[in-house]
């Protein structure tokens, strides 16, 4: 009788003591376990978040030099001396003008076609490539091409303004020619020596090199790379017939839009962003052809020419990387199984401790050591991590510090344990924040950053400052509650940001800023400017017979030539003036706070006697020169930075008419 009334009472207390002992060990181990697995699992989606976008930036990039480069060509072309002469009423200069062309897309190589209509239609010179072997199109077959749309679409632009048409194939006799030729077609209007507008010249380029270039970027990437035109047509997709579908009635709904509808919707309203859903990862960004150009309206139906052209910013490609979920959840399954491995031993082993120990003082030695030998495994796993993990309890105080705060904090164990944790590893800035978040935290086990994956600042035990990861999860002990700290040492990452920004406004050529960049510090120049009430200017520089460098010496050279004129620049200029290479062989500066004594003169002074001493003192076979244009920024007649440019660029040119007189 007395046994079985004993019973139920040591059962019960056997019970209680397992469940005392258990369960706060194993809320300790899931929130760490739970915080290692959302820290890995995010930092996996950072990972291949920050390499789609690096394979959209490295795209986006090629593209842009691919087209100022096209771009480059077309004002080449459209300023030849015999197409000049050609315009000015010598006829027999034809001739050297056909075969001036005939040359140059040879050795260029890829442009379908180089032409040279006059002011009604008419094609002049027409070279074809003829798929490596160029050919000038004799007289008699020459075409009459008045009524088409990109003549009237060129013809109707002013000097220096470029005629883009839309990416398509290219027809022949009214049918899709085969095999497939994707095509772009530029032009620009050329004048006479007294500004007549005698024509256009127009470059037919061949679209496969931009295409090429996405299956060669592609090949690195686990994700699908797609181009597509304004109106969501594939343009390339890695499945092949999906491609062109305004270019064919029957795959006219053939669309990214109809495929993803609620995908195409925000792409289409924005220039570029990250989209996770269902399906996948979609990362995407829009290219927007060369600046100051004029683009045609066929991109609906490649069918009909159009009417009249768009706006520059009507007209765009986007660039459309999509990762499988199947892909993202690869990592998170293969981390999670084994965390869920270690949780599951750990938890048996627990398990058994917490059993053991309960079951008589006889056995309690013995269950001490099998819950200290389960303590050990799970200290193990703290050990080898290599983020620092640490717990504070209900008084603020340190109460585990692994190896890895050792070595990113600085403070030896036995020197953190039982100190105030944000004492130690808290820069003061923070502390306000800390102690009104604290109070709560003791109170309910909620705060601003619990269940959180924060970026902030850390600080070592010699005081200095920086960049961690932060993840917090509340944990119940005893009726108190503790919190679970994840920090992982970010310099490396802000550093890498950081380079990354730097080299989104930079030229790669040269290390002056590139347009984005020169922009963006000129327009916030323009507003301080205009705020206090300062005076600035804007010198538009261009190489003279830089074409003729870089065709007599190489695009090595050539290179050089680009490499020392911002050199050249440097020197001559002050450290608080914004230098930028616009493009080509042009070159811009934006001098800063011009109110107090002159200083345009002085520095133009400077820049011809850094030109003096390279051409005399170099070693090289030519001779170096500029034109340049300065417009003014008056704070009583405030301009933007475009118009700026607008003016110096008309200034340059009619210094550029004095040099080649």
């Amino acid at each position: 009788m007395h046994s079985e009334s004993a019973l139920p009472s040591r059962t019960t207390q056997l019970t209680k003591t397992f469940l005392i002992t258990l369960l706060p060990m194993l809320l300790v181990i899931a929130g760490i376990s739970l915080a290692i697995y959302k820290i890995e699992a995010e930092r996996s989606a950072l990972i291949i978040k920050g390499r789609e976008i690096s394979f959209l930036k490295q795209y986006q990039n090629s593209i842009a030099n691919e087209l100022m480069m096209v771009s480059s060509d077309l004002m080449i072309v459209s300023e030849f001396q015999d197409l000049q002469k050609l315009l000015d009423g010598y006829p027999l200069n034809r001739n050297n003008l056909e075969n001036a062309y005939l040359i140059f897309n040879k050795n260029r190589g890829i442009y379908d076609q180089i032409r040279f209509l006059d002011n009604t239609g008419m094609e002049i010179v027409r070279i074809n490539y003829n798929n490596g072997s160029p050919a000038a199109v004799p007289e008699s077959a020459l075409q009459f091409k008045g009524d088409r749309y990109y003549f009237r679409d060129t013809y109707n632009l002013e000097r220096g303004e470029i005629f883009i048409s839309p990416f398509d194939l290219n027809m022949e006799k009214g049918k899709i020619e085969r095999p497939l030729k994707p095509m772009i077609r530029i032009g620009t209007p050329v004048f006479d020596s007294s500004g007549i507008k005698k024509g256009i010249v127009i470059l037919n380029y061949l679209g496969s090199r931009l295409l090429q270039q996405i299956d060669i970027i592609a090949a690195n990437n686990s994700g699908k790379l797609m181009l597509l035109n304004s109106n969501g047509y594939w343009l390339k997709h890695p499945v092949s017939k999906k491609e062109w579908g305004f270019m064919y009635e029957h795959k006219k709904n053939t669309t990214f839009g109809n495929e993803y509808p609620a995908v195409w919707d925000q792409i289409e309203s924005s220039n570029s962003d990250q989209i996770l859903n269902s399906a996948g990862l979609f990362s995407y960004t829009t290219i927007h052809t060369l600046s100051r150009m004029q683009h045609n309206s066929a991109i609906n139906d490649a069918f009909t020419a159009p009417e009249a052209a768009h706006r520059y910013n009507e007209y765009n490609w986007k660039i459309v990387s999509f990762v499988p979920q199947s892909i993202l959840r690869a990592g998170n399954f293969k981390l999670l199984n084994s965390i869920i491995a270690i949780d599951g031993i750990l938890f048996l082993l627990l398990s058994a401790s917490s059993m053991l120990y309960s079951q008589s003082s006889v056995d309690r030695k013995q269950a001490e050591t099998e819950l200290r030998d389960s303590e050990g495994k799970f200290r193990a796993i703290s050990t080898s991590a290599q983020d620092a993990i640490l717990m504070m309890d209900n008084n603020g105080k340190i109460s585990f510090w692994n190896d890895a705060a050792i070595r990113i904090f600085g403070w030896r164990r036995e020197d953190a344990l039982e100190k105030n944790l944000h004492d130690l590893i808290v820069p003061q800035k923070y502390h306000a924040a800390h102690n009104i978040g604290l109070k709560n935290f003791h109170l309910t086990g909620e705060g601003a950053a619990i269940g959180k994956t924060l970026d902030l600042d850390g600080k070592r035990r010699d005081g200095t400052e920086f960049p961690v990861e932060l993840s917090l999860a509340g944990v119940r002990v005893k009726g108190q509650w503790h919190a679970i700290g994840i920090m992982r040492d970010i310099t490396q990452r802000k550093e890498m940001e950081e380079q990354l920004k730097a080299a989104a406004i930079t030229d790669a050529l040269t290390g002056l800023f590139n347009r984005r960049g020169f922009f963006t510090l000129a327009e916030q120049h323009c507003k301080l400017a205009k705020r206090n009430h300062k005076k600035m200017s804007l010198m538009y520089i261009d190489l003279n017979r830089f074409k003729e460098i870089n065709d007599r010496l190489g695009h090595k050279a050539g290179d050089q030539v680009l490499k020392d004129t911002a050199e050249i620049l440097r020197s001559s200029f002050r450290e608080s003036d914004i230098l930028t290479r616009l493009g080509g062989d042009e070159f811009a500066v934006l001098l800063t706070d011009t109110t107090g004594p002159p200083c345009e003169k002085t520095t133009l002074n400077q820049m011809h006697e850094k030109l003096i001493k390279y051409n005399t003192e170099g070693s090289h076979d030519y001779s170096l020169s500029f034109s340049t244009g300065i417009a003014h920024y008056n704070p009583d007649h405030p301009r933007s930075i475009e118009e700026l440019l607008t003016s110096a660029d008309a200034l340059m040119y009619e210094d550029k008419k004095h040099y080649t007189k």
